[in-house]
């Protein structure tokens, strides 16, 4: 409270507090305009580092080729292949092996699965032979391919024109069928 010597207009006046409400959200919301232009601000200098930087990236990238996608130039399903395709299912191999057990004289030890295995041959138009190698141990079976100088196939060559492959089996025009 104001003392008497004070007039009295300013006194009421300082003792209104009609409308300080509204001084105060001005007050606050210039504050946090303030904030968010600072924030934008600081924000703005590494954004502009970070789109440089990505620019930099993808000028110097190349853009993957589709190379021979849909252009249909090998057997169906390897539209891209241009290597030696199958022209006759050649000769087979295969191999069995028991399981086996161990004992120690306390009534332990352990057993080992049977194991079996088979390679199958497969003329191809190029002259070359290409292998199916399929070896099984327990429940686990695996199977690799191999061209005649025993590289590795990353997937097994297509079927030529005399050779079908269909239901995981090759078949060739005399007739064989090879089921993996």
């Amino acid at each position: 409270m104001l003392p008497t010597s004070v007039p009295l207009i300013l006194r009421k006046f300082c003792a209104d507090d009609q409308g300080a409400v509204t001084t105060d959200w001005v007050v606050l919301t210039a504050a946090i305009v303030g904030l968010g232009i600072g924030a934008a601000a600081v924000v703005r200098t590494g954004t502009s580092a970070l789109g440089g930087d990505i620019q930099t990236s993808l000028s110097g990238s190349t853009v993957a080729s589709l190379d021979c996608m849909g252009t249909n130039d090998g057997p169906a399903g390897f539209e891209c292949y241009d290597g030696p395709t199958i022209t006759s299912i050649g000769m087979a191999s295969a191999w069995v092996s028991d399981g086996y057990c161990v004992m120690d004289l306390d009534g332990g030890g352990y057993c080992t699965p049977g194991s079996s295995g088979s390679t199958q041959s497969y003329q191809m138009s190029d002259g070359s032979t290409y292998y199916q190698n399929i070896t099984t141990s327990g429940s686990e079976r695996t199977e690799t391919w191999t061209d005649g100088r025993g590289n590795p196939v990353d997937e097994p060559p297509p079927a030529g024109d005399n050779v079908t492959y269909q239901g995981g089996c090759w078949q060739d025009s005399d007739g064989y069928t090879v089921c993996a």
